[in-house]
């Protein structure tokens, strides 16, 4: 069977060319997630806002956003954003990282998944438990790393995990359905030429097609964990789902889609349509070939994805 620790230990046996693949597939998706996210901050804002509502409670993204500005400023809606921008560099760069180095033998499914398991361990889990906290309690914390500090003084690295499983299913599901999906509309769209901006263009709206695909199978996900991670005390996971469906039912594991939605879209047209210019930027940079004989032994590039 093919684990994370198979990944790993195969990354240490890896050849030098093919671990500096695998970390120019890291820093190109680490450049294009600190991108999407300072772009994408706001929805994601309104969208932890509503989720930490009470079920009864109705509000829209545009409200949440109006009564922020009115209140805080443009500022507060950028309450919380020092940690998701600096984070998204280290976490998109697990996801494509790990995703292009395993996919080629287990398929861009359980690469996504491997790939989202990866960046939820080491990067995803204590910053989204850090986010929740600056948005829920604005006047505890100074900045991120205060609350960082004050959160694993007081409960240790526990109190950073918070909501461990449902964020962990979440990010994994996020890619494995993500990955495959953009894969898919690519290919069936018109062939473009490789560089030109309509390989962007094509690459980007297949992000957001597969963006709406992965929104749909993991928003539960998503709404338990922000809860679970605003609470001052570490809840069960059972416990937080009997509550939130006894206060709102079903449509409660779906506060905060449609900022989720706005958020994604231009998280993945970012995302996907700079992957493949700043991968290609870096192997130029870098001066990165690989080449491979072909059966009268001449040398051959291969196709760079």
């Amino acid at each position: 069977s093919y684990s994370f620790c198979t990944l790993l230990e195969e990354a240490e046996e890896m050849p030098e060319n093919g671990k500096r693949k695998w970390a120019i597939s890291g820093m190109a998706g680490g450049i294009g997630g600190a991108v999407e996210a300072t772009v994408s901050y706001p929805a994601e804002f309104a969208k932890t806002q509503l989720q930490l509502q009470d079920a009864g409670t109705k509000g829209t993204m545009s409200g949440v956003l109006r009564e922020t500005v009115r209140n805080e400023g443009v500022r507060g809606m950028y309450r919380g954003a020092s940690v998701v921008v600096c984070c998204g560099v280290p976490k998109h760069g697990f996801r494509f990282g790990v995703h292009d180095a395993t996919s080629h033998k287990v398929g861009s499914f359980i690469g996504g998944l491997l790939g989202g398991l990866a960046a939820s361990l080491f990067v995803i889990i204590p910053q989204e438990t850090v986010k929740t906290n600056l948005i829920k309690h604005p006047n505890r914390y100074k900045n991120g790393r205060s609350c960082f500090t004050d959160i694993y003084k007081n409960h240790g690295i526990s109190g950073l995990y918070k909501g461990i499983v449902p964020t962990a299913t979440k990010n994994m599901l996020n890619s494995a359905i993500r990955f495959p999906l953009q894969s898919f509309f690519v290919r069936a769209a018109p062939a473009t030429s490789p560089g030109s901006w309509r390989e962007s263009v094509v690459n980007g709206a297949a992000g957001v097609l597969a963006g709406f695909g992965s929104v749909a199978g993991t928003q539960p996900f998503d709404t338990i964990k922000t809860k679970m991670q605003g609470q001052a005390t570490t809840p069960s996971l059972f416990t937080t789902i009997q509550a939130t469906f006894r206060a709102g039912g079903l449509p409660a594991f779906y506060a905060g889609t449609v900022p989720r939605l706005l958020r994604v879209t231009p998280e993945n047209v970012v995302l996907f349509s700079l992957f493949p210019i700043l991968k290609r930027s870096i192997e130029s940079t870098l001066e990165i070939s690989q080449t491979v004989p072909d059966v009268q032994g001449e040398d051959r590039h291969l196709v760079r994805r």
